[in-house]
């Protein structure tokens, strides 16, 4: 049985869910991959520098953050070769 017929067209949990999608692919859209990627690497590099410095639950917490930027990066790279593939493939 899927979420919709579990809860129901007039829940608002559900509406607010199909809203998400949408509003993060746009938002995603907008930044560039490079820039997730770039501030990926910056978190590590920053994790890395809290670490030597002796802050470890601070390196911790910015730790947290590389894994998500990097997979939002990587995300909107394939995104954008997936979208260039098919619109190569519809020249020909």
């Amino acid at each position: 049985m899927a979420l919709a017929d579990e809860l129901g067209e007039d829940e608002p949990a559900l509406a607010a869910v199909r809203g998400l999608g949408p509003t993060l692919e746009r938002w995603i859209g907008a930044v560039g991959a490079d820039v997730f990627l770039w501030t990926g690497a910056a978190a590590v590099a920053t994790s890395l520098g809290l670490l030597a410095s002796g802050r470890r639950q601070a390196s911790g917490t910015v730790a947290a953050w590389a894994p998500v930027l990097l997979g939002l990066g990587i995300y909107r790279k394939m995104v954008d070769v997936t979208r260039s593939a098919a619109y190569r493939s519809d020249l020909h």
